[in-house]
């Protein structure tokens, strides 16, 4: 009985959930060519379509939108290990420069809600470049700065400006690439993440010992300065309006379901190569470098988006599920990078701003291992597992790339805790950290690539909500990390971090198993989403 129920939910045509459901399972990866796989989304005929762009300047627009996560990230964290020396100079003490750093966290949710809006209704260009303006200032103010205040009000700038690296990014992989290219994408951004979070620690570290903190800030100005320039004069937007409808009708449905598997061996020239349209003039130079690429919509569209997180979150289980387990697996690393550089420069270990700059190439070679992991392994094992199901994709498969990096991080957790309490050799604890980093980036990569082989038309709002979530969960533990810390000990706050982690890795399994269940019930939500949201639909 439950088997026929399933059939006739994949089979039913009466709301847009299951109708794009039966699109992915029989079309995403419908084995018919040399490749493998078959290219979706569906690309347009136009070449202005960003899925018809050669794979250069695919890369060319990823390498600038990664160079700007790395500068992002590095704001963030580069003046840890900087703390003990700014506090000698400047009298702050270690609570403050966490909380300021929590404040970073917490105003990086709020910039979310405010600028995901915008890109949706005036396009990528315009975020990017405010942003890195936004960012400038941010360097400017910090490398002058003398009081407590000031510590706290440029890291407010800080999280508002950078949250748009937690978002747009996503979407712009979304606009550029298919879904087999997605987590292999989505592992650079990551890399890039994580090379911005650690080795900026690494060279501020060595830059505060040469030429003082300050020159910290001065540094990443000229650096986002160049960058900048990057994105003004050759970066290109990557929104694009389509003129087909977002949902498919029943005309392409009833298409959809006469795709037979024996298609899998039979050639298909067609989508094997998209063909293009060129008698469609191509942008010039200067249509590519538009300041903003405005979209019609539906009066009080804007309004509805900056309160549609929230709806969101509650309505469909599985973006609560992508944003809990986000928002752990940064919360991990963040803890330790805040409190690496309070145990390292104490007696037993006495590091000095460099050594503990140094601490940050474990997590690095971490996330190069977790890229690889969580990327590439992730694309190859859901081809992998769709031939095996007579070459139908479920974005499940994802889910299966998550349970190594969810074990390492609970192993880190254990390993960072009493490494510290014990008084362990330096490399136990730093150790830990690169476990940690390795499981949260590979964890990360599979979880995202899933929201987006889900819900690729609501990709934009409901990556607001992961992130609004996802920054919360750390910026209250690292809010309360200080004060829980002196009251039970660091090996007692990391064993109850580790049994979070397990009650995280444990909801993974029936989301395996039932998640096409929870997104069968979610179709009424996500129809109702369709006809809100229908111009951010046409932008996917």
């Amino acid at each position: 009985m439950g088997q026929d129920e399933e059939k006739r939910g994949e089979k039913s045509v009466n709301s847009a959930t299951s109708i794009r459901q039966v699109k992915l399972e029989s079309a995403d990866f419908t084995l018919h060519n040399s490749r493998g796989i078959n290219l979706r989304p569906v690309p347009s005929s136009d070449p202005n379509d960003p899925l018809n762009w050669p794979k250069w300047r695919k890369l060319y627009n990823m390498t600038i939108v990664s160079l700007y996560t790395l500068m992002c990230y590095a704001l963030l964290c580069v003046a840890v290990p900087s703390w003990t020396t700014m506090s000698k100079d400047l009298g702050f003490s270690f609570n403050e420069f966490n909380n300021s750093y929590a404040l970073s966290l917490g105003t990086t949710g709020i910039g979310c809600i405010l600028f995901i809006p915008l890109t949706i209704d005036y396009g990528r260009r315009p975020i990017y470049i405010v942003s890195g303006f936004g960012m400038i200032l941010f360097c400017a103010w910090s490398a002058k700065m003398n009081s407590v205040w000031e510590l706290y009000v440029t890291q407010a700038i800080q999280g508002l400006v950078t949250s748009t690296a937690e978002i747009i990014v996503q979407m712009t992989i979304s606009d550029m690439f298919f879904v087999h290219e997605r987590a292999s994408m989505n592992g650079m951004y990551l890399v890039f993440c994580y090379l911005g979070n650690n080795m900026a620690q690494v060279a501020g570290g060595y830059v505060t010992l040469s030429q003082g903190w300050r020159w910290n800030y001065w540094w990443c100005l000229i650096l986002m300065a160049g960058l900048q320039l990057l994105i003004l004069f050759t970066f290109e937007e990557t929104k694009y309006v389509r003129n087909n409808p977002a949902r498919p009708t029943s005309i392409a449905f009833d298409k959809l379901q006469a795709m037979s598997v024996t298609n899998a061996i039979e050639p298909n020239n067609d989508s094997k190569t998209p063909w293009i349209d060129f008698t469609i003039p191509k942008r010039t130079y200067l249509q590519k470098m538009a300041l903003y690429t405005k979209t019609e919509a539906p009066e009080k569209s804007t309004w509805r988006k900056w309160l549609g997180p929230c709806i969101i979150i509650f309505k469909f289980p599985l973006v609560l599920f992508v944003a809990v387990q986000y928002g752990f697996s940064v919360a991990w690393t963040s803890i330790m990078s805040t409190t690496a550089s309070l145990y390292l420069g104490k007696d037993p270990y006495n590091f000095s701003s460099a050594a503990i700059g140094n601490i940050n190439i474990s997590p690095f070679v971490g996330t190069v291992i977790g890229t690889i992991i969580g990327g590439i392994l992730c694309d190859w094992s859901v081809v992998q597992l769709s031939k095996w199901n007579n070459g139908l994709f479920k974005p499940e498969y994802r889910l299966y790339s998550a349970i190594l990096p969810s074990l390492a991080i609970i192993g880190s957790l254990f390993m960072y805790g009493y490494g510290f309490h014990n008084h362990d050799a330096w490399i136990v604890p730093v150790f830990a950290y690169g476990m940690a980093s390795f499981g949260g980036t590979a964890l990360s990569d599979s979880i995202l690539t899933y929201l987006m082989d889900s819900y690729r038309e609501m990709i934009g709002q409901s990556m607001i909500g992961v992130v609004v979530v996802q920054n919360i969960i750390p910026m209250a533990l690292v809010f309360g990390i200080k004060p829980w810390n002196d009251a039970i000990g660091i090996d007692k706050v990391m064993c109850i971090c580790g049994g979070l982690s397990i009650a995280a890795l444990l909801t993974i399994f029936p989301m395996i198993k039932y998640g096409k269940k929870v997104r069968q019930r979610s179709e009424g939500p996500y129809e109702e989403f369709l006809r809100n949201f229908t111009r951010e639909a046409r932008l996917a």
